[in-house]
């Protein structure tokens, strides 16, 4: 009777194990991954990753990424997923992974989904006081900068604003110019003369016009690429 007893309570504890082992070969994938910029530019946060059934399209989830560039997720196994990352200025990117061909004791399913910038151009700006031409020839030439201005951005095309800073404590400022629109640029400083200016961004075959800068020389610089329709003006 000891035997059989043994022999009882050793089956009872492998059929235990062995069915716990296969409901964690059954249960969720951890889907971890990152998004980045193309040609390794940089992680980007603040990216939504939807996770989809590739078959059904049904959604499991809509993570964003952090400041590293890293989501995750809790997926099925034995599916396939769409993944589809979108975020602004960017090209939507998409990846499929698979879960049906994994190992059966594995918990992570990995991904990296870079994303190319959209056609358009950063615009980076600093307000400062105008330098004295009389000593325009010093370059070195020192200029307060112009702090607390009333900032707006407004693209004409979509009849919309896209930047309004009421009270801009720093002088320096940036804004994203899209391709195919018409901006109006509004600086207001106490002191000082309201300050316009209009954008063209591939419209009639501008590529990138600014009215309202009163030099295109020294005082902006740009680093333009894929042709021209991608960068940052200064």
């Amino acid at each position: 009777m000891p035997v059989r007893l043994i022999t009882l309570f050793a089956a009872l504890a492998f059929t235990a194990t062995s069915g716990a082992l296969a409901q964690s070969a059954s249960g969720p994938l951890l889907l971890e991954g990152y998004v980045f910029e193309d040609n390794n530019s940089g992680y980007l946060n603040g990216a939504t990753v939807s996770v989809l059934d590739a078959e059904t399209r049904a959604v499991y989830g809509e993570p964003v990424t952090d400041t590293d560039g890293h989501f995750s997720l809790e997926v099925p196994r034995g599916r396939k997923l769409l993944l589809r990352a979108t975020k602004r200025v960017f090209e939507p990117a998409e990846l499929v992974v698979s879960t049906d061909d994994l190992a059966a004791d594995a918990e992570r399913v990995y991904a990296k989904l870079p994303m190319a910038r959209a056609p358009g151009y950063t615009l980076e700006v600093t307000l400062a006081e105008m330098r004295d031409r009389v000593r325009a020839d010093d370059e070195y030439q020192e200029v307060d900068a112009v702090q607390r201005s009333r900032i707006e951005v407004y693209n004409n095309t979509a009849d919309s604003a896209v930047l309004v800073l009421p009270d801009h404590p720093s002088p320096y400022f940036s804004v994203r110019l899209e391709q195919g629109n018409h901006y109006t640029l509004l600086i207001r400083s106490p002191g000082y003369f309201t300050k316009r200016i209009e954008s063209f961004v591939n419209i009639e075959g501008c590529i990138l016009c600014m009215d309202g800068v009163a030099e295109i020389g020294p005082g902006v610089s740009d680093n333009l690429a894929h042709g021209h329709d991608v960068g940052t003006l200064v």
